[in-house]
């Protein structure tokens, strides 16, 4: 075999040797009584863009792609979610204070 060869075949034995790495995604969660928009009243429309563009990594009801099942990929996407939810977490809304509203 030349190294060319010898090389891939290490590269897709690294990658298969990956997937059994556990990992631990952020718990989700569809009961959220805190929740920005169940308790706002935002026109649909609105609601329909921090669905589509905020809620998978700034709430509890994440929506998980399917390469976030695929590591070293799905390491990138749960600490994504992680550190979206620690900033702001939409489900946990009406908890915070006025100030971390503003």
């Amino acid at each position: 075999m030349n190294w060319k060869k010898v090389s891939l075949f290490v590269i897709i034995a690294i990658v298969i040797i990956l997937q059994f790495i556990p990992y631990e995604r952020p718990e989700t969660s569809a009961e959220n009584p805190d929740d920005l928009l169940l308790n706002n009243g935002l026109p649909d429309t609105i609601a329909g863009i921090f669905r589509a563009a905020c809620y998978d990594c700034h709430s509890n009801e994440t929506n998980y792609p399917w390469y976030s099942h695929v590591a070293p990929v799905s390491w990138l996407v749960t600490r994504d979610i992680r550190i979206g939810r620690e900033n702001m977490n939409f489900s946990d809304w009406e908890s915070l204070s006025k100030m971390d509203k503003a």
